[in-house]
């Protein structure tokens, strides 16, 4: 059984979305756009989950040394990047950058299970803002 489904099955949740891995990455995502999740199937909600899920791949990926390139696995991490950016560009009509103010909070989250990401925070943040 994968961490994520596991924690939804002790969490008693019906999605990995309303488990607390997630939760705390949307609330903020709330705050700074000043739209409200509603965990439907409606776009915004979409773009929620999308948001919360990308900023976790993009940190962790980049703390643990690579970098958003045209090539390669930076290519992947470049295009998760990218589709997160244009949900809340698109869906949430945010216009600025976003995703780099959810990083003190996810090096937080995870500093025990991942305190690399902790100790990069502030790398990571440039990066992603760029």
């Amino acid at each position: 059984m994968g961490f994520e489904r596991l924690t939804r099955v002790l969490q008693q949740k019906q999605s990995n979305s309303d488990t607390d891995i997630f939760t705390g990455t949307i609330a903020a995502t709330e705050s700074i756009t000043g739209k409200k999740y509603t965990a439907g199937d409606d776009k915004e909600s979409i773009a929620f989950r999308v948001i919360a899920d990308h900023i976790r791949a993009i940190s962790f990926t980049i703390a643990d040394g690579q970098l958003p390139s045209n090539t390669g696995a930076g290519y992947v991490i470049r295009r998760i990047l990218r589709r997160a950016a244009r949900y809340y560009y698109s869906y949430l009509d945010y216009k600025q950058p976003l995703l780099h103010q959810l990083l003190p909070l996810l090096a937080i989250q995870f500093e025990t299970v991942f305190p690399e990401l902790k100790k990069q925070a502030e790398f990571v943040s440039k990066v992603v803002k760029e």
